[in-house]
């Protein structure tokens, strides 16, 4: 059964039994979505809010959680 849209990372990596190591980072992640969509809901814009200490930090948990996903992948 399909929860139908949804933003949620945790629910997306326990779905394709992503390690939990990947877990603390997706939860972290998960209410950025908001912050970045919807700049009003956020009392201000991302180049406001983020500095390139947050967005290396970010980047780089992408990488290894993107890293793993594409190991999954049959080819």
């Amino acid at each position: 059964m399909s929860p139908g849209t949804t933003h949620s990372l945790i629910y997306l990596a326990t779905e394709i039994d992503m390690p939990s190591r990947f877990y603390i980072f997706l939860r972290q992640l998960t209410p950025e979505f908001v912050t970045t969509r919807y700049p009003d809901a956020a009392y201000g814009t991302p180049y406001e809010l983020y500095d390139a200490y947050l967005v290396k930090e970010i980047l780089n948990n992408s990488k290894g959680a993107l890293e793993w996903i594409e190991s999954q992948i049959e080819m």
